[in-house]
């Protein structure tokens, strides 16, 4: 069964968790963009990529991962 999409809404709320933990630099230099272009993502006049999207995913992961108690 293929995975759902995420809503343009589901994926704002990703992005604004990520940049809620990491920051914003952090999470442009983790998916080695500008920061611009996650002000951009967050503003909705860029759209998140798919790709980027699975970036995202996997930045957060990692972070999850190395902060496990």
């Amino acid at each position: 069964m293929p995975a759902k999409s995420l809503t343009p809404i589901e994926r704002l709320h990703l992005l604004e968790r990520a940049e809620k933990i990491l920051g914003r630099k952090k999470v442009a230099e983790g998916l080695k963009v500008s920061e611009d272009l996650v002000e951009a993502w967050r503003e909705g006049s860029i759209k998140l990529s798919h790709t980027q999207l699975m970036r995202l995913a996997d930045l957060l992961g990692k972070y999850a991962e190395s902060n496990k108690k």
